[in-house]
């Protein structure tokens, strides 16, 4: 069955999704079908034509921009958060591929980075699972992937992904060098990339202390509520970064539009859409990280609580709390399916329920900002996937 969805998905990947899906939670699949999940969303991203205002145009300017150029003369004046785009930016255009491309291929492998940790899960933890519990849990996976984030905005997203999987394997298999190898490459991606990493690799040396980290939690549910005081002690403490390439002041300004003063530029249902139900989510989490019996040597755990703390820091700075929140959504699904495979009381099985409605509102508010050129082109869904990727300007 798995060989006629994936020539379906050759076909038309859209379509063919709902059977890949199927496919992808019985417990002898393999890696085929979760190829076909990962084609249709490379494929709806690749049909998108972003506004100027948003991180892909410029991007997609900047890929246009390197044609015809060296790699030489790239490298020659490149900056520390373009490093590996660029690198890629210019084998695209040596392959004569249209830019579309680039956008196509991340989040194809995005997405196939993340689905492989959920394929692990499967066939190291949820043998003896029930199939609604295993469909439940590539559901969970599958929306906490931040499509919108990959798909338009590419290197914050696709850095954040590459620390998720990184992170993983350094977690539950100890593979430190891949963890730093893969470290690196999220930092190259996007500066802020790195930062997930450092907290996942004091969590990991420390992990011994997760026993007592619940009180990170309430820490940083503390600091939420006195936000004004901890603008002014992030305010005086990282204006001795302004001077870094590396760090951008915008995200950190208390009025600006991209730190505190965000919801000022929007409208009612713009401040529901993208502040208050993409943090549902987080706030279901924290409250069921709570109620958990916390032991020694959860790394995983405290790694949460970590991140918990840095949402009471940051909860006022719009970007930088939602790059963090794509991270903590994507860990907190996996560490919830993992704590569920060993035993689930009924207060598990109803707070599984609410957090996959949590993340569908999660969902449809990232959607709702890039609804005018996400659904934009048609093409998508009657278009037979060789004509979508060789019709494309």
């Amino acid at each position: 069955m798995r060989y006629l969805i994936f020539i379906f998905s050759l076909i038309q990947p859209i379509y063919a999704l709902v059977f890949a899906i199927n496919e992808s939670a019985k417990k002898k699949s393999g890696y085929l079908s979760l190829f076909c999940i990962a084609l249709a969303f490379a494929t709806f991203a690749f049909s998108i034509t972003p506004p100027i205002e948003y991180d892909l145009y410029r991007h997609y300017e900047r890929i246009d921009s390197l044609k015809e150029l060296p790699l030489s003369k790239i490298l020659e004046f490149e900056k520390t958060g373009y490093v590996l785009f660029d690198i890629y930016a210019w084998i695209i255009n040596s392959l004569g591929l249209p830019k579309q491309a680039f956008t196509f291929s991340i989040v194809l492998i995005a997405y196939l980075l993340i689905l492989s940790i959920f394929n692990d899960i499967k066939r190291n933890y949820l043998q003896n699972a029930s199939p609604i519990y295993i469909l439940l849990s590539l559901i969970i996976i599958w929306l906490s992937i931040p499509f919108v984030g990959l798909s338009s905005g590419i290197r914050g997203s696709f850095a954040t992904i590459l620390a998720v999987y990184f992170s993983y394997n350094l977690i539950l298999y100890k593979k430190l060098i891949h963890f730093l190898i893969g470290a690196l490459l999220a930092f190259l991606m996007h500066p802020f990339g790195i930062v997930a990493p450092v907290i996942v690799f004091l969590s990991y040396k420390f992990s011994w202390w997760s026993s007592k980290s619940k009180i990170l939690i309430f820490i940083g549910l503390l600091l939420s509520l006195s936000y004004k005081l901890v603008e002014l002690s992030i305010e005086f403490t990282l204006s001795f970064l302004s001077d870094l390439d590396i760090f951008k002041a915008v995200y950190f300004e208390k009025d600006g539009e991209f730190g505190s003063g965000f919801i000022d530029s929007k409208s009612l249902f713009g401040v529901i859409a993208t502040v208050i139900l993409p943090k549902i989510p987080l706030y279901l989490a924290q409250f069921y990280l709570i109620t958990l019996k916390t032991k020694s040597n959860d790394t995983f755990y405290l790694l949460l609580c970590f991140l918990c703390l840095f949402f009471g820091f940051f909860q006022s700075f719009y970007v930088v709390s939602d790059r963090m929140s794509e991270f903590f959504i994507l860990i907190f699904s996996i560490y919830l399916i993992l704590w569920q495979s060993k035993s689930r009381t009924r207060f598990d099985r109803i707070f599984l329920w609410v957090y996959i409605l949590s993340l569908i509102s999660y969902s449809i508010a990232r959607i709702y900002d890039t609804r005018f050129f996400v659904f934009d082109n048609f093409d998508i869904f009657f278009k037979p996937l060789l004509f979508i990727l060789f019709d494309s300007p």
